[in-house]
């Protein structure tokens, strides 16, 4: 069972517009689903302590590995009101955007697969922005390597190529990651009829 605010109460207009894009982005891009506006403090079952005891994993994201494990879960509403005193020391900016990365960082691989795609989409550009400088240049009759153009789709060409290496490598790095952390593909809830099993 979470707390999930129904309000939130003097936080500042950038900050509610931080956690709104972050629980968008985390829920649109990971493989888990956090319900918004909530945070790390709620009530759990002793098996759900037990399963989450049993991850190998130090980044601490509760919110996120709560659902993970999969067991039912509920919420209270509850009207978050404004600070009476004393001041924060959480960061709005930095401190919401690095809490959104290790959510992201730690259940989602699209930002690996996104660098594959722009390095695809960078190089393919250039090969056809080169293709079309290469006929215009042999229309118009003047030489191909004359001017920034060919060193500019050059430059592009090459880091779309660094990029589809570099996302390949994150690719292999995230396998090595999702073996390491050694997730369980299935987290059984209860057993009947088994031996042994009362």
């Amino acid at each position: 069972m979470y707390a999930e605010r129904r309000s939130r109460e003097g936080d500042p207009a950038g900050r509610r517009l931080f956690a709104f894009v972050g629980y968008w982005l985390i829920n649109k891009i990971s493989d888990v689903k956090i319900p918004r506006n909530t945070g790390d403090y709620r009530l759990i079952s002793r098996k759900v302590i037990e399963h989450l005891r049993q991850l190998k994993e130090g980044h601490g994201f509760l919110r996120g590995l709560v659902p993970f494990v999969g067991f039912k879960q509920t919420s209270i509403l509850y009207d978050r009101s404004k600070r009476h005193a004393g001041r924060s020391k959480y960061s709005e900016v930095f401190g919401s955007i690095k809490h959104g990365l290790n959510g992201i960082v730690a259940f989602s691989c699209v930002p690996l697969a996104l660098v594959s795609t722009l390095g695809f989409g960078a190089a393919g550009i250039s090969l056809i922005m080169t293709l079309i400088y290469v006929i215009w240049k042999v229309i118009v009759n003047e030489p191909l390597l004359t001017g920034i153009a060919p060193i500019m789709l050059l430059v592009t060409f090459i880091g779309g190529v660094q990029m589809i290496c570099l996302g390949v490598i994150g690719e292999y790095i995230s396998r090595i990651y999702e073996e390491v952390r050694a997730r369980p593909k299935y987290i059984i809830a209860e057993k009947h009829n088994f031996p042994g099993e009362s």
